[in-house]
């Protein structure tokens, strides 16, 4: 593994596995989603991973955080696709923003 200063290893392990879960979880887009989505689908995904990391301390996801992160994702690409063309873009971005949110905040609190 590459040496990063003071970066401790367990970090570093971290951020991979967050790179890799939103990597995995925006290969779940539906097909007719534009192009485009995909980089703005990773960006609102791994920034909710690393805000949950910082607000909650949750470093160590697993299959079902990854399926939970995909649900979200399929359902906010579905509602935009279902609204007229000038506004999927915007539908998309506002919705997988808000669940990223939602999800940082109450996905993990105690019940």
């Amino acid at each position: 593994m590459a040496f990063y200063g003071n970066v401790p290893e367990e970090d570093v392990t971290a951020l991979q596995n967050a790179v890799k879960i939103a990597s995995n979880v925006i290969a779940r887009l539906p097909a007719l989603s534009p192009p485009m989505w995909r980089e703005t689908a990773y960006e609102l995904v791994l920034s909710g991973i690393l805000e949950d990391w910082v607000a909650n301390g949750t470093n160590e996801l697993d299959d079902e955080d990854e399926e939970d992160l995909s649900n979200l994702l399929r359902v906010a690409a579905d509602l935009a696709l279902s609204q007229e063309d000038i506004l999927r873009d915007a539908a998309f971005q506002t919705v997988l923003r808000s669940a990223m949110h939602d999800w940082v905040e109450n996905w993990n609190a105690e019940e």
